[in-house]
């Protein structure tokens, strides 16, 4: 990843972070170290491809939409109700209720 991507990698990953509460909560969920995740966050460091992925899936972006400079941030759609949910708090209760 150039210096370019990087910037805007990291910028968006701070745009998707604010939709779902605050850093601690994602890196619990990610399973990823809060520090690591910071160096991320502020471009010094680029997630491993593991991390890539799950970071990915995690916020539902592909690759291209994480490093694109016009990135649109994904709303958060009960898939039920369509109800918009705004929070980290709110997907692991859709994630708890949709468990089998």
């Amino acid at each position: 990843m150039d210096d370019q991507t990087r910037a805007v990698f990291a910028e968006n990953l701070g745009r998707l972070v604010r939709t779902r509460g605050n850093i601690a909560q994602v890196c619990r969920r990610l399973g990823i170290n809060r520090q690591q995740f910071n160096k991320y966050l502020s471009g010094r460091h680029v997630p491993s491809q593991s991390n890539l992925n799950a970071i990915c899936n995690f916020f539902r972006v592909t690759y291209r939409e994480i490093i694109s400079p016009d990135m649109e941030v994904p709303e958060l759609r009960h898939p039920a109700t369509g109800d918009q949910l705004l929070g980290l708090d709110e997907e692991l209760d859709l994630a708890d209720a949709a468990a089998p």
